[in-house]
């Protein structure tokens, strides 16, 4: 996990930064948002993310030694995330821990964008719950969706599954834990700069569709993005009401929010290549056979590659070059060859592990083995 992120963090010096494989939205970011002179997001600067990730990154822009700094001091937190969700998955998901640490997709999306940063608390969010600490698995949950808003889609399946087996106060205590976390770190700057604060829903609101399922399946013309947005939402809203309709029958939270989570982001009008370590590392939480684990990483692997290839070539194309100017044909298939793969991971992950979870953090899987010992 060390080597993967070093080489991922040496390629982003300002002295290397020679090739597509350069890329990261943290140089982007920080050079056409002039960090270096350390604005204050959403009072000063524009923040197209939640609260907790924009101060987080305003403190390292403050990191002595410019870009070269900034990019140090990132690496070097996103490191401390993958080692934190390794220890978070080793206390529910030992051998999956392993995968985590060994995924090479950790070479080109751990330093793609702050996702790591998020993905830290959503694990840590399961490990608290499997361990029965309610108020600290609300904790969690709010930490990372006040990071980048994705671990919310776990709450109501913990909660479910707490209401479920009568342990109603445990779910009120997960509930308050998190709702009052989130209330204290967005309230301040909700006072501060309420339209600031509001920019990051307005920005996502209108980010038009791009690189997704709707665009490659030749739909995406059809409505407007407003209306792209209610559609996303009903379809993850059914997806849920599946999801919960799983739980009881005996689908455990993991389970039920790695499903959520694929159907979120294969249906959701934006894709990003680093999207795949957030199903990655749900995929490990929920324990997902290896096999399944190994397709999202080859898989992974081949979308960052034919994204930014397609990225380089219309570079290309604007400097009046002829190299790569027929990988927008290529493109479409690679799309789709991503699609696919995530949904046979998916598919594959919940016919096979099918096992229930219980707060209590043991599944009747492993009680069976133990039995069987």
């Amino acid at each position: 996990m060390t080597v993967w992120i070093s080489i991922g963090v040496l390629v982003l010096l300002p002295g290397l930064q020679a090739h597509v494989a350069s890329y990261s939205d943290w140089i982007t970011l920080y050079q056409s948002r002039h960090w270096a002179q350390h604005p204050l997001p959403y009072l000063h600067q524009a923040m197209e993310y939640p609260v907790l990730l924009g101060w987080g990154v305003w403190l390292l822009t403050w990191v002595p030694g410019g870009e070269t700094g900034f990019v140090l001091a990132k690496g070097f937190v996103m490191w401390i995330c993958a080692v934190g969700i390794f220890r978070s998955l080793r206390q529910i998901a030992p051998r999956h821990a392993v995968w985590w640490a060994a995924t090479p997709l950790l070479i080109v999306l751990a330093t793609q964008n702050w996702d790591l940063w998020g993905i830290l608390p959503f694990v840590a969010g399961f490990a608290a719950y499997e361990r029965q600490r309610w108020t600290w698995a609300g904790v969690w949950l709010a930490v990372g969706t006040a990071v980048k808003l994705f671990p919310i889609i776990a709450w109501p399946f913990m909660v479910y599954a707490l209401w479920k087996r009568g342990e109603r106060r445990a779910a009120r205590r997960l509930t308050v834990a998190a709702a009052g976390v989130w209330l204290a770190a967005n309230l301040p700057t909700v006072l501060a700069a309420p339209a600031g604060w509001l920019w990051f829903w307005r920005f996502n609101a209108f980010r038009p569709l791009t690189g997704d399922l709707w665009t490659t399946i030749h739909v995406a013309g059809l409505l407007t993005t407003p209306e792209w947005n209610a559609v996303t939402l009903v379809l993850v809203l059914a997806v849920a009401g599946v999801a919960l309709w799983g739980m009881f029958r005996g689908l455990g939270p993991r389970e039920a929010t790695a499903f959520v989570l694929v159907a979120f982001f294969s249906l959701n009008k934006v894709w990003s290549p680093q999207y795949m370590l957030w199903i990655f590392a749900m995929a490990c939480v929920a324990e997902w056979p290896p096999w399944t684990l190994a397709i999202l990483s080859v898989s992974g692997l081949m979308d960052w590659v034919n994204v930014y290839l397609m990225l380089l070539s219309l570079r290309l194309e604007r400097a009046g070059k002829d190299l790569l100017t027929s990988w927008p044909l290529v493109y479409p298939w690679g799309v789709r060859l991503r699609y696919a793969s995530m949904a046979v991971a998916a598919i594959g992950g919940h016919s096979v592990s099918g096992h229930q979870a219980s707060p209590g953090g043991e599944t009747t899987r492993r009680r069976s083995r133990m039995r069987s010992r």
